[in-house]
Parts: C-alpha cells; structure tokens; sequence
C-alpha cells in the first residue's frame, strides 16, 4: 500500500502512523519550508529495523492547489492501494489530498494527538465515513528518534558537573536525584538527562527529557528557591517551543525549594509551566536522593501532566 503523508512542522504524528499502519511504501510531501524535516523523517524511517520502509519525497508548492493535484495523481500513476494521512501539510495541500482520496474512493486518516489514536474515513458516493480508529501503541518511537526528528544531531553530556571536572554540582546532584527516582517508572530507555541540540549556539540545554506514552517532558531541576527565576523559567519554555521541539510537550520545573516568589508561580502559569515542588531531598554528593514516597509523589505529578 501506498501512504501519502502531508508533512507540517511536526512530523511525529507521520512517524506514528506510518509505523502504526505499516505502510512499507511511503510518499512524504512537503514544501520548500519543511524539507528539511521530510528529509530527517526519511532518515529515522531507514534506520527502522522491520518492518523496511520505503520512502520517497515529493515538494510541492505550500499554496497552489491545482499544481498539488496534478503533482500527487502523477505520483499515484493510476494505483487504488493508496492511503492519505492528512495530519500535517498546508490547508491547500489537505484540500488537494482529500479531494483525490474522494474522488478515488481510498481512505485518509488523521492523528489526534489528545486521544492517542489514528482516525480513520473511508468513502462511500463521495461522502466520508468513520471507521474504527487505530491507537497508537508506545512503541512507535522513541526518545532519540524524536530528539532526532526535531533536531538532527545533538549531544547528551548527562548530569551538570563542575567545569573541567566530573563532579557533579549541587543542581547535577538534584538532576541525578531526579532521575533515579523516575527511572523505575519510565525505564531507562525513556527518560535522558542533558540534552544539547547542535546548531543553536549552546543556548539550549535540557537537564531531562522523558517519554511517557508517546507524550514529551522537558523537565528543568533547580533545588534551591534562588535558582527558580525568569531566567529558569526561560529555560525550560524555549526548548518546548513549536519550532524547537514540537506542539506536543509538557513543561515542568522540579524544584526541592519550600516556597517560591508569587510572581515566580504567576509567570510560570502565563508560560504554562508546571511547577514541582518536592520535599524529601536528601543531598549526600553521589548517592544525592529523594525519598521514596516524594518519588511515588512526584512520579503521580508527572504522569497526570502527560495524560
């Protein structure tokens, strides 16, 4: 079969059906603005393991409907094993796919990601009907492919150390701590302390980032109450912008401080940050830790933010 995906700004939800529906043959169309994140999707799909993917990429005009058309039917060159993902793409670009799909009678779908689940239609006399709708197992990606997808290359230099040193500082103490009281939880696999994306200059640092049933957290750690500023809050809000990382993750600060600045929690409300405020850190250099219950507490937090 043959899937056309329309590729936006986020291409998770490409990757997520292509791998949830299994089409080997993919077509991925994208504009002259989304090359670049087509031709990283093309990169994450050959390093798949099975089932092969094979992956072609059409450019298309963002705007110019009648020329979108023309392109996609030559591309399907008289094939009725066709499938439209409509999830990302231009509206015009949406337009053109739907119109063909109608026309031929195939299916498209959409990913919804507040419900985890591909949406389905197919075509009966030109009118759409639902079918059942696929949900998107968490196994279709992960972490460093989606690390990857929105950045291409990046660094993990793990817990924050004292320069030129691998002793870790009082905030890498609290990172590790942090880390090890979630790591049961989410598996090793899902959950990566100390991110650096390559290309932005070193002005992007992520103390952890965490994978939860296909939901992202960027998670900023400060244990001391002075250290949550403007500034923190900044740090933890750039990387979770739309153009950086996507539309679909979560901002926390964690923060061991017994009381924060009311303009502190208003600004992180304006920002939609989430803040954390634990008790039960224990700070001993490397076996630096949380105590169980705040870990149970923390971890509740955490995953009623990713729903």
């Amino acid at each position: 079969m043959l899937s056309i995906s329309l590729i936006g700004e986020q291409p998770i939800p490409n990757l997520i059906s292509i791998r949830a529906l299994k089409t080997e043959d993919n077509l991925l169309v994208h504009t002259s603005q989304t090359k670049e994140i087509s031709s990283r999707l093309v990169d994450v799909l050959s390093n798949n393991k099975a089932p092969i993917f094979q992956t072609q990429q059409l450019q298309v005009d963002a705007f110019d409907f009648l020329q979108i058309r023309s392109q996609l039917k030559q591309q399907i060159d008289g094939r009725t094993d066709v499938i439209f993902n409509l999830t990302g793409g231009t509206k015009m670009m949406a337009l053109a796919a739907y119109s063909i799909a109608a026309e031929m009678g195939v299916a498209i779908t959409y990913f919804e990601n507040a419900k985890n689940r591909i949406d389905r239609f197919s075509f009966e006399n030109g009118s759409p009907i639902a079918t059942e709708p696929i949900g998107a197992t968490s196994d279709l990606f992960t972490l460093p492919e989606y690390i990857k997808l929105y950045w291409g290359k990046y660094q993990q230099i793990g817990f924050s150390k004292q320069d030129d040193t691998d002793r870790l500082t009082p905030g890498g103490m609290f990172e590790k701590a942090i880390h090890n009281a979630l790591l049961s939880k989410v598996g090793e696999k899902n959950i990566l302390a100390g991110i650096k994306p390559e290309g932005v200059m070193g002005q992007i640092e992520i103390d952890l980032i965490l994978k939860y049933n296909n939901q992202i957290c960027v998670i900023e750690a400060k244990h001391s109450g002075d250290d949550v500023r403007k500034r923190a809050l900044e740090q933890v809000s750039l990387p979770s912008q739309p153009v950086y990382f996507g539309t679909f993750v979560k901002k926390v600060m964690i923060t061991a401080a017994k009381s924060l600045p009311a303009e502190t929690t208003e600004l992180a409300k304006k920002m939609k940050i989430e803040i954390i405020q634990i008790t039960g850190y224990h700070q001993a250099g490397l076996g630096s830790y949380i105590d169980q219950d705040q870990a149970e507490i923390l971890w509740s937090k955490i995953s009623n933010i990713m729903r």
